[in-house]
């Protein structure tokens, strides 16, 4: 994915990026991330989420939708933690 196409996949979801490491990463970094402000109406720093690769960013979409998507706040809560327990 480009840094356009995954800027619309967060709009679609009502998140926006805070920042991306993903062209340069630092000697300490093994690896790029990307910074996610889940709501991009109020970007708070202490709400930032990290994901480490394309595949966990991908899955973080779906995750968001799948979750605005639950009738029950019960089932999109239990579709995060099934989220972090796959990125743990």
């Amino acid at each position: 994915m480009t840094i356009d196409q995954m800027s619309q996949a967060l709009k679609s979801v009502g998140a926006c990026f805070a920042v991306t490491s993903a062209k340069t990463v630092l000697p300490n970094e093994s690896r790029p991330s990307y910074h996610i402000h889940p709501d991009d109406g109020d970007p708070r720093q202490d709400s930032i989420e990290c994901v480490y690769s394309q595949a966990q960013f991908k899955d973080w979409v779906r995750t968001a939708k799948a979750a605005k998507r639950a009738t029950n706040p019960d089932d999109a809560s239990q579709l995060w933690f099934e989220y972090q327990n796959r990125w743990q």
